[in-house]
């Protein structure tokens, strides 16, 4: 058992004798070198690392020009400090430029191990050391890293020969950690296609085999259930599709509703209720007050094509203007059967469809309002909705138990490499 001392930094705890801490201002520069004409590559920081982004995408934001971005060069730590809660750092592969508001910074003594004090950083942004140093306004998402509280922050320093052994280590277990994630991120996909598979199957061919199958009428949509029939949307409906309200959300005051935006709703169409929520007052969310059942689908952004059911029980809401509504004239179409239907893949299909017909994704109240689905009776639908609740809460089950593995094991991966680059575990 090798000898420990107190590092009198809270954060990093006991280390090993011959470990010392030390500010990142004392080990790393900051760089600021603008380039001062177009670049030949643009580097986006992402959460899988530093890449050349793709100007030819719609992917992000582009800028008119880049010639006031900052250089990178290969082996230079880039940082977003701009973005404390998803933000990321990286050591650049890449000769490139990158946002003139993010952080270029190198070590000093080129005798120690970028990849070692990558390795620290990494996890200080994980366990929010960093966000303890930040400043902003969290519940906004805007919490940034001040250059002055970054230079002052402590970091534990091995020994030069030891440093490049932790990484190593790290490296051998964390991969077998990840390998381990990835597998079980494998088995939620195949149950989410499962999911999806069951819910396609019923809204299209109805929950008794024996019922014969027809054409529909509709190539990317083949055969349906004799009891089927092909409607658009918009007949389907007590009033015309409406877009929310083109205001500013807040914070709660009196005589204000919750308002829903878009990025209030998950991949997977459950809504958010968090610090982050906004509020909206009454006299502007007039006109745009959700009934309960009512259904909102996004229409641009990471979410579009996503759908919602807005219930009662969230309490009086409004909705945002990158959201569109649908009032199901519920003796023909059951909300909640819209619903499952935007979970199938003859929806996504039609989703691709409209996608590959626009410059951009976004998919506005017209395209909503003409999208073709088979649509039993009403009695059918109810029986339908309540298979499939039983059904894909069954799926969800397993889903989150797997989702749950992966948490523990994330949590293990961040307390193997606290333990390895603070040396409270040996490399054997």
């Amino acid at each position: 058992m090798r000898e420990m001392k107190d590092s009198g930094v809270t954060w990093i705890g006991t280390v090993p004798s011959d470990y010392r801490t030390a500010s990142i201002g004392s080990l790393f520069t900051i760089k600021k070198d603008i380039i001062g004409r177009e670049p030949e590559t643009v580097l986006s920081i992402t959460q899988t690392g530093i890449r050349p982004k793709d100007l030819s995408s719609n992917e992000g934001q582009n800028a008119s020009s880049y010639a006031h971005y900052q250089i990178v060069n290969v082996g230079d730590f880039a940082m977003n400090h701009m973005d404390l809660l998803t933000g990321w750092i990286d050591i650049s592969k890449y000769e490139g430029v990158t946002s003139p508001d993010y952080r270029v910074f190198t070590l000093n003594d080129k005798e120690m191990s970028a990849d070692y004090f990558l390795r620290v950083f990494q996890y200080y942004y994980t366990n929010k050391v960093f966000f303890g140093f930040g400043q902003g306004v969290a519940t906004l998402g805007r919490w940034r890293l001040p250059a002055i509280n970054f230079k002052k922050i402590d970091v534990p320093v091995p020994p030069v020969l030891e440093q490049q052994r932790i990484v190593s280590a790290i490296d051998e277990k964390v991969g077998k950690v990840d390998a381990l994630i990835a597998n079980v991120q494998a088995q939620i996909e195949k149950l989410k296609d499962y999911k999806q598979s069951v819910i396609t199957e019923v809204v299209t061919k109805g929950l008794d085999p024996a019922v014969p199958m027809k054409d529909s009428g509709i190539e990317w949509i083949g055969k349906i259930a004799e009891t089927h029939t092909i409607f658009r949307l918009k007949y389907l409906l007590d009033s015309p599709m409406q877009y929310g309200a083109n205001e500013s959300g807040d914070k709660f005051i009196e005589d204000s509703v919750r308002y829903i935006r878009i990025t209030d709703i998950t991949a997977d169409g459950k809504l958010k209720n968090d610090e982050n929520n906004q509020y909206l007052p009454l006299d502007a969310a007039d006109g745009y007050i959700l009934k309960d059942k009512d259904v909102l689908f996004a229409r641009s952004g990471g979410t579009v094509g996503k759908s919602f059911l807005y219930q009662e029980d969230y309490g009086t809401s409004a909705f945002a203007g990158y959201l569109i509504k649908a009032e199901c004239d519920k003796s023909a179409l059951l909300p909640e059967y819209l619903i499952y239907y935007s979970q199938s893949s003859l929806y996504e299909l039609w989703k691709n469809m409209i996608f590959i017909q626009a410059t951009i994704q976004n998919i506005g109240a017209n395209k909503y309002s003409n999208m073709e689905i088979p649509v039993p009776s009403i009695d059918e639908q109810a029986t339908i909705v309540e298979y499939l609740e039983g059904k894909c809460a069954q799926i969800d089950r397993l889903i989150a138990i797997k989702q749950a593995k992966i948490e523990k094991m994330e949590q293990y991966k961040r307390s193997l490499i606290y333990e390895y680059v603070t040396g409270k575990r040996e490399i054997s």
